[in-house]
């Protein structure tokens, strides 16, 4: 595991404080950090409603199995939704909601068969980390 510490940065409108990141191969950033390079993504928060509603955004149980869905290969929305048994409508919500926030990409192509222009979809590598000392640190 690479740590990202002490490092401030803006991702989706939050700022980042210590020991709260999200590791990632496809979208790298490269940061120089107590002599080791590391290719990092970072989500973090600063306080604890940011905190709480980071965690409920990945705590969602469907989101999760979207995310195991596509973990290994890339497949587009149709599929997503037969393999997990949900509807075709939440899948594409809850990837929309993925693609904004870094954790998945997704890829338009021309197909032979209906529809001729798919959307495929796979999970980006990452690592969350929260540990207790973040937390003491956040705001109310």
């Amino acid at each position: 595991m690479i740590r990202c510490d002490r490092l401030t940065r803006i991702y989706n409108g939050i700022p980042a404080v210590d020991d709260l990141y999200v590791l990632s191969e496809t979208h790298p950033k490269l940061y120089t950090m107590q002599k080791h390079i590391c290719t990092c993504k970072m989500i973090t928060t600063s306080t604890i409603p940011e905190l709480s509603k980071l965690l409920a955004f990945l705590g969602n149980e469907q989101r999760l199995r979207i995310l195991k869905s596509i973990a290994e290969e890339e497949k587009y929305a149709r599929e997503i939704s037969e393999e997990i048994s949900i509807s075709r409508t939440l899948v594409n919500i809850y990837l929309k909601q993925l693609e904004r926030a870094g954790l998945v990409t997704g890829t338009s192509r021309v197909t032979d068969d209906p529809p001729l222009m798919r959307r495929y979809y796979r999970a980006v590598p990452f690592e969350l980390v929260v540990s207790l000392d973040a937390i003491k640190k956040m705001e109310e």
